[in-house]
This record gives C-alpha cells, sequence and structure tokens, in this order.
C-alpha cells in the first residue's frame, strides 16, 4: 500500500509539471477593409503606411515548417523554439537591418549583411527574423473631412506630419500569452507568425503579464506555400516582398468618422525566385 500511494503522488507531480504552461494560438477572424475603398465610421480599416520601418535579422528556406506542423486553430501548440535544421539561410544581419519599406513601395532595396545562395532544394517554408518593433505613420481622410496622422502614441491627430509610432507587437490577442498568429492567407499561401525572444523560443502562457507576453524580442514569419519552389543552379534571385499597400497600417473609426487610434496592420509578404 505505501509503494502504490508514492508512486501516485509521483505521477501527480509529473502531470501538474507537464500542464503549468502552453503555447497558444490564434488565426484571423475576418479582413478588414482597405481605407481605401471607403472608410465605414464606427468601424476598422487598413492603409498604405507613409512609414513602415523594419528591422530584419535573418531571412531563408525551410524544407519543413521550423515550429511544426501542430499550427491550426486557437489554443493549439507548436515546437517551442524555431527548429532551422531543415532550413537555409538567405540573409542574416545579426545586428539587425533597419529599413523603412515605405520609402520603396513597388520598389526594391538591398539589404545590409550577409547575403548566402542557399543550397539547391525544394522549399515549401520561406521564413524572415523581424525584430518586434514596427514604426508606423500615414495620412489617411476620413469620413469627416479631416487627414488623419501617427500621434506617436497608438491615437490619431490632425496635425500633419504627425509622429512616428513605434508600434511593439508584444501578443496576438488578449486575455493570455497568444504567441502565435497561425493561417493568415496570402496569395501564395498562408502566412504564420511566432513571438520569441532573442533565442528564437516562443512565449507561452506563464510568460504573461498586464496583457503582454513578456520577453519578446523577435516576431518570426513563416509562410506556408500551397506550391513549393526549388532552387537549382539556373536561380538567380531570391527578394522578399512585403505587403503593406492598404494593409500596413490599421486605423480605429469613431461613429462620428474621427479616427481613435492608429497602428501597424497585420505583418504580411511574399518571395518571389527567379
Amino acid at each position: 500500500m505505501r509503494f502504490l500511494a508514492l508512486l501516485t503522488a509521483a505521477i501527480f507531480v509529473l502531470n501538474a509539471n507537464q500542464t503549468f504552461a502552453a503555447l497558444n494560438n490564434g488565426g484571423p477572424s475576418g479582413a478588414l477593409n482597405a481605407c481605401s475603398t471607403g472608410i465605414a465610421a464606427g468601424a476598422s480599416c487598413r492603409a498604405t503606411p507613409t512609414k513602415y520601418q523594419v528591422t530584419i535579422y535573418e531571412m531563408g528556406l525551410c524544407t519543413e515548417h521550423p515550429f511544426g506542423t501542430n499550427t491550426a486553430g486557437a489554443g493549439g501548440s507548436t515546437v517551442t523554439t524555431m527548429d532551422k535544421s531543415t532550413c537555409s539561410p538567405a540573409f542574416t544581419n545579426t545586428a539587425g537591418f533597419t529599413y523603412d519599406i515605405a520609402t520603396v513601395i513597388n520598389g526594391s532595396a538591398d539589404l545590409v549583411g550577409t547575403s548566402t545562395r542557399p543550397a539547391n532544394g525544394t522549399y515549401g517554408f520561406p521564413y524572415i527574423i523581424l525584430g518586434n518593433t514596427f514604426t508606423v505613420n500615414t495620412a489617411v481622410t476620413s469620413t469627416d473631412s479631416n487627414v488623419y496622422y501617427s500621434d506617436g502614441s497608438g491615437g490619431a491627430t490632425t496635425v500633419s506630419p504627425g509622429t512616428d509610432f513605434a508600434d511593439q507587437l508584444t501578443n496576438f490577442f488578449g486575455g493570455s500569452c497568444y504567441s502565435g498568429y497561425i493561417g493568415a492567407t496570402i496569395p501564395i499561401g498562408t502566412i504564420d507568425g511566432f513571438l520569441t525572444d532573442n533565442a528564437l523560443v516562443r512565449r507561452d502562457s506563464a510568460d504573461f503579464s498586464s496583457g503582454e507576453c513578456t520577453g519578446v524580442t523577435r516576431m518570426v514569419g513563416v509562410i506556408n506555400l500551397t506550391s513549393p519552389f526549388s532552387i537549382t543552379t539556373e536561380t538567380t534571385k531570391l527578394q522578399f516582398n512585403f505587403i503593406v499597400t492598404d494593409y500596413g497600417v490599421e486605423l480605429d473609426v469613431n461613429g462620428s468618422g474621427v479616427v481613435t487610434d492608429m497602428g501597424s496592420g497585420p505583418f504580411s509578404g511574399s518571395f518571389v525566385v527567379e
């Protein structure tokens, strides 16, 4: 009887440790209209930024999803630490390359860092590692006929040209730490986002305080390609396109047409291989 009691106690403690923390995922709840197609009072919309500054640390290609394939649905779990064992980096800058993407909309810019030709192979999961701060501004005419700009703190102002807002992404949803944003639709497949620390370890339900995931310094985007592509000896170009037109800034508008809040829109992008 004594042996049975000790065994039961040991099992109880083990189970308690296993369920102490969880990796929470959420997914898109619906698409917002572009502000340029009409702003509805009392709603939200997305706009093209006049500033969209990001810091890029790494880009590359993977043959398997670096956070695992169990990514569907709110509350789902994935791999805790980004697994790059099947990945081939194409660009790295350990200090980070900071650039205002809005200055080259419909154009291109050269990355400053170390560029490496990915190994030949077939890849279905391109990835990008960014800092978790997105500095944004915009100029949008609302239904009250006023032009609104960022006020520098997450609100809006009619004073031109406004103040750039350094929007820190520290949680995808509320009520707990949701460090996964899963299955956002893009033209070439879907994209998943993950909030991590410098070591690319996802934040979990234990890393939560005042409505935010604590310890977040990186945002990792992983594209799930509908049609994987191949890098061969003939490949000459690998390009990442940020999707910011009618998308990079998100606005909240009250019933009188006044823009009350302004921040960065969801991260999105695509790769081009030639």
